[in-house]
């Protein structure tokens, strides 16, 4: 990494009192002092607990495969920060992000502003200046308070919602997906996939009290899976046949379904938009099923093959854990005994992740997790069932790795799990 941008972001990491500090009064007045750039872009914002980035890894690919320019910002990332800022799928590079961070660290009142709100007010600049056709945001945590919230985007779009980051958003589904439904605006279109009944009641609650049109999955738009890979979307104006995503996992097709239901209601003119969508933009089912099969999204269920087979998946809660298992079960990783390299931090629920992994695991090796949340690969170890020689910890994930791969033998495979930051570690081992 570049020297001034790796001390710039080391400066922004350290600049806040906290590493999370909900609200949006700091944020809103760091943007009016460098010219609220957020007020010229078209953004699609989306929030959840899993599956956003998968969401607009989809939308992405369709939007460019339509021709339009497409800016993407999302976190947390794997190896580099640029890669939370991309347009068209490049990152920013460090010749484009220092200039940003200087600007924006020049901007700061004082040492109130998180390293989130300082990071995005940075891509929202970028943005400002390129004027991408489309702007794609990914909510850091929760919603109401989260620092993209600033936006008044030009269409909602919310993920199933599941039970993380509870000391933050609440310790109920209610709660949590009351602070995702924060992103709905008035007057503004929402296409939700709640997953839950409980999380669609409040969706529809303040979609219906802000006046905002709601598609839901399984009332407005739905998907089938087929066989031999394609499956089919439905909606009210019918239904796509479509390939299979390019991203793995059965699981992706729910990804998929809400990232084509949201290019199926576009709006056409939004009122309550400063900036409307491309009126010319006219994307072809053609198009979609290009975007669906040729979409990208690094440390999702990724697959390295060689002697083991390694896989790589951002499972950071038991939701993530779950639908891992699942891929582990049907075959969508792979066959074989799992020896499982694992990592979490401190405000997970381990033990719900452990209950979703540890049947599938003959062998599970431990990474210690650092800062602020960061526990020891002996405290994360003792979350796992006790077993001669099933449990051991390590000290890095180089460590790790290198004991898989000389432990596994032709019938085993390697997952990687539990934290994006050991999932991100892992990858730049296997030098993607």
């Amino acid at each position: 990494m570049n020297p001034r941008l790796a001390k710039l972001l080391e400066i922004a990491e350290n600049h806040g009192a906290q590493a999370v500090f909900l609200g949006l009064e700091r944020i809103n007045q760091l943007l009016d002092r460098l010219q609220s750039p957020h007020l010229g872009l078209t953004p699609i914002h989306v929030a959840g607990t899993n599956g956003k980035g998968s969401v607009i890894a989809f939308l992405a690919e369709i939007f460019q495969q339509a021709g339009l320019t497409t800016g993407s910002y999302t976190s947390p990332h794997l190896a580099r920060f640029n890669e939370r800022i991309r347009l068209n799928g490049a990152e920013i590079s460090d010749e484009q992000l220092i200039p940003l961070l200087e600007r924006t660290l020049r901007a700061c009142s004082g040492v109130d502003e998180t390293y989130f709100e300082i990071t995005t007010a940075c891509a929202l600049l970028h943005f400002a200046h390129l004027k991408p056709d489309i702007t794609l945001l990914e909510t850091g945590l929760g919603g109401r308070l989260d620092a993209t919230s600033v936006v008044t985007p030009g269409l909602c779009l919310i993920t199933p919602i599941s039970l993380d980051h509870q000391a933050f958003l609440g310790e109920s589904l209610v709660e949590i997906a009351r602070e995702k439904a924060g992103i709905i605006k008035p007057g503004v279109a929402v296409v939700a996939d709640p997953g839950s009944e409980s999380a669609r009641e409040v969706i529809d609650t303040r979609a219906r009290s802000l006046g905002a049109p709601l598609i839901l999955r399984g009332r407005d738009y739905d998907f089938i899976e087929g066989v031999g890979g394609a499956w089919t979307y439905t909606d009210h104006a019918g239904a796509i046949t479509l390939p299979h995503p390019g991203l793995r996992g059965r699981h992706q097709l729910q990804n998929a379904a809400l990232a084509v239901a949201a290019i199926r209601h576009l709006p056409k003119k939004n009122r309550a938009v400063p900036n409307d969508f491309p009126s010319d933009m006219a994307i072809s089912e053609e198009v979609i099923r290009q975007g669906i099969h040729q979409a990208r999204w690094p440390g999702r269920l990724e697959f390295f093959p060689g002697a083991p087979p390694i896989w790589l998946d951002g499972a950071h809660n038991p939701q993530g854990a779950r639908v891992l298992k699942e891929a582990l079960l049907d075959g969508e990783a792979g066959k074989g005994a799992t020896l499982l390299i694992f990592s979490a931090f401190e405000d997970k629920d381990i033990p719900a992740m452990v209950r979703e992994l540890a049947p599938l695991a003959q062998r599970i090796l431990v990474v210690g997790s650092s800062g602020p949340r960061g526990l020891t690969g002996e405290r994360i170890a003792r979350f796992w069932p006790a077993g001669e020689g099933m449990v051991t910890s390590h000290a890095t994930a180089a460590e790790a790795l290198a004991t898989a791969r000389l432990e596994a033998s032709p019938s085993q495979r390697v997952v990687v799990a539990g934290s994006l930051h050991l999932v991100g570690a892992v990858r730049s081992l296997l030098n993607a």
